[in-house]
């Protein structure tokens, strides 16, 4: 497993170890350290074997999209809450502090817009066809995903009812914020989406 903040303490991607030792370009090394002497040395390059894959590799994991830095909820267990109303929701919000490009405003209310969110460095069309973008990559299965942030009652009582409500407002496509916020995975309609369009809700 590799991790890489970008020089961020909040921000990380987890991308699996199988699937970047096969990746083009790739070069594994040993890396010695030498305890007696309090010093790190490196040994000679020496190329390694990559380890062996169960299982076929994502089939995007040479295109271009990003992987979001959060595994996404097990699609299997999602669709078992789904199915079973009665039972607990076994699911837990996970928090979460990541940037990303509006790609998508949907103002239901003053108060409550939906925003797709886009990597940093996404270029769409300009037009509206860009909402409907699975602009990331799950870390799970390699497959397409988009996220869907969610912004209304308790985002402005975080920042302040009028306070709130006008940085909605001022929400444009094609600009770069920071979020913080969690997996809306309590929420069963917020799971629908996930299991209908692979669209993570994020609050």
């Amino acid at each position: 497993i590799l991790w890489g903040g970008g020089g961020h303490p909040k921000i990380g991607c987890l991308i699996s170890s199988d699937i970047l030792v096969q990746m083009e370009g790739t070069e594994l090394a040993n890396i010695t350290g030498n305890a007696d002497l309090g010093v790190v040395t490196q040994s000679p390059p020496q190329p390694l074997a990559a380890p062996e894959f169960s299982g076929p590799l994502p089939k995007p994991y040479f295109q271009s999209k990003p992987y979001f830095q959060l595994a996404p909820p097990d699609m299997d267990q999602v669709k078992h809450v789904l199915s079973n109303p009665d039972e607990p929701n076994s699911l837990k919000p996970q928090p979460l502090t990541l940037v990303g490009r509006i790609n998508g405003i949907r103002r239901m209310a003053k108060r409550l817009v939906f925003v797709d969110l886009a990597p940093p460095g996404y270029k769409g069309t300009g037009t509206k066809v860009d909402s409907f973008d699975l602009a990331w990559r799950s870390v799970l299965d390699g497959e397409p995903m988009s996220i869907q942030l969610i912004a209304g009652k308790t985002f402005c009582k975080n920042r302040g009812d009028e306070e709130g409500a006008l940085a909605m407002k001022q929400l444009k496509v094609g600009q770069l914020i920071l979020v913080e916020g969690k997996t809306n995975v309590g929420n069963r309609e917020s799971l629908g989406h996930w299991v209908d369009k692979r669209s993570l809700d994020i609050v």
